[in-house]
């Protein structure tokens, strides 16, 4: 996992910050054409012909319907007669975000808001700051950005706890949101393990944002839960305690298995942390623990943010639930 600075997680963002938001009605025009080049798009605001961007496209035509089996079958003069009828008989409005050139990037619904990923970076230093304090460089691992997928990890040095001699943890938040609100903003508290730069994310401690909440800016809100996941920074700690401590016997194969299925991971990654516990050997539930989220840490899972964040996840509800039925090998809830 590479760990990037804080410049990289600003140049990242940069890719999806100054965009414009335009709301349409829906009309009578037709407003999608066929853009000069071949299998292009157009769009048409006002008196003005905008080139529609292949993600814009396809957001658009998923919005009525259209599946994507259906654009690759199809070129553009077969499909766009179908948006221009839905869109002129239907009554309602939509957004258009453009960038800086003005070519459209994303067709979303009225209700999304759009919303700068710097700011919400800012409003997670400055949460993590005032609780764990000032003077100390933050962290930044698992950066993805796109305008259907953000994800980063922003962890403070101060929040330090050691599980046992020369292993260290640090403490932070694992943050997932989606400019075109595909998914709702959702930070979870975000346990690093220094010596081997892995982390897992908590399925407890977990703080969603809904759109519908219009008393708070994004920002606003994120800087509040921030602050109550980094007040759980100790509950964390001692759920992986727990799992250092508790033993597995000649019953682990079985354990494990209950745990791939539980959390529905693919074939791949079962043999990869399979492979990962062989080489490591296995003790406690601390070890499956640790053997998930260094296949997160793969690159051959790194580069899907969701698969990484999957895994990191099965980790953090693991050390929700550290206890196993001695009949079923099961996780227990608790």
């Amino acid at each position: 996992m590479k760990t990037c600075t804080r410049d990289e997680v600003v140049e990242q963002f940069q890719t999806t910050e100054g965009l414009e938001e335009v709301l349409v009605s829906y009309g009578d025009d037709e407003s999608f054409s066929c853009g000069t080049a071949e299998d292009t798009v157009s769009f048409k605001l006002g008196k003005e012909e905008h080139e529609v961007s292949d993600l814009a496209y396809l957001k658009a035509c998923r919005m009525i319907g259209i599946g994507e089996s259906l654009i690759k079958k199809f070129p553009p003069p077969v499909v766009l007669p179908m948006l221009n009828h839905y869109y002129s008989k239907t009554k309602g409005e939509m957004k258009i975000l453009l960038d800086r050139d003005g070519k459209v990037v994303a067709f979303t619904k009225s209700a999304v808001a759009y919303f700068s990923n710097v700011q919400l970076l800012e409003a997670v230093e400055h949460s993590l700051q005032a609780k764990f304090g000032n003077g100390v460089d933050l962290k930044y691992h698992h950066v993805h950005n796109d305008l259907g997928l953000t994800r980063f990890t922003v962890v403070s040095p101060r929040a330090e706890h050691k599980v046992r001699q020369g292993d260290a943890l640090n403490y932070g938040v694992s943050v997932k949101t989606s400019i075109l609100g595909e998914c709702p903003i959702r930070v979870s508290g975000y346990v690093f393990r220094l010596v081997c730069t892995n982390g897992a994310v908590s399925t407890d401690n977990v703080f969603t944002f809904s759109r519908r909440m219009k008393s708070q800016t994004v920002p606003s809100w994120v800087e509040d839960a921030v602050g109550l996941a980094a007040d759980k920074a100790e509950e964390e700690f001692n759920r992986v305690d727990v799992l250092a401590k508790t033993p597995l016997d000649s019953s682990v194969g079985k354990v494990v298995s209950h745990l791939f299925s539980d959390n529905k991971l693919p074939k791949d990654q079962r043999e990869a942390v399979q492979a990962a516990l062989l080489e490591t050997g296995v003790e406690t539930l601390y070890d499956v623990y640790n053997a998930l989220t260094s296949v997160a840490n793969d690159e051959r899972v790194s580069g899907n943010p969701l698969q990484a964040l999957h895994l990191q996840e099965a980790a953090g509800s693991l050390a929700i639930h550290p206890e196993y039925c001695g009949s079923c090998h099961r996780m227990l809830e608790n």
